[in-house]
């Protein structure tokens, strides 16, 4: 068994949209707005994953995506209204191994299919994505597989 957790706490992240000028200083920890640069920045995010390999042909993981809720500060996005409640994805993949050097690994990524929070496109920035936020999901669940040989 393999435990693996890689997360991040934002003490702080200060933009400063007018140069030189301190008063202008804004922090953006557990908000989103457009002086964020519409990139949403959660208090607490991690990914954590657990890998069974059973030392023969064939492992599993588990792995858990989450983003903590973040607050709309701003007016003109009415789809936000006051908050992002917080995403959890699920993913799950197994490789099975063969002819000692061959790998084929296989998985779902967002189990669930969870839908990615909406928002208009003030916050999305017009970038067409899907009228969702950069870090997260826009593609739901979808399958994967992968074939590695090695000689």
């Amino acid at each position: 068994m393999n435990f693996n957790v890689i997360g991040t706490y934002m003490l702080t992240k200060e933009e400063t949209p007018i140069p030189n000028a301190a008063f202008s200083t804004y922090d953006c920890v557990g908000i989103v707005n457009t002086t964020c640069d519409l990139v949403p920045t959660p208090e607490w995010r991690h990914v954590a994953s657990a890998t069974y390999d059973s030392n023969s042909f064939w492992a599993v993981t588990a792995r858990w995506r989450y983003f903590d809720e973040v607050f709309y500060d701003g007016t003109t996005d009415l789809i936000a209204n006051d908050e992002i409640k917080d995403v959890s994805y699920l993913d799950l993949s197994g490789v099975i191994r063969f002819m000692g050097t061959h790998d084929v690994t296989f998985g779902v990524n967002n189990v669930f299919d969870e839908t990615p929070p909406l928002v208009g496109g003030t916050l999305s920035g017009g970038d067409n994505n899907a009228n969702t936020l950069r870090i997260y999901d826009p593609l739901g669940r979808y399958l994967f597989a992968n074939v590695t040989l090695r000689w």
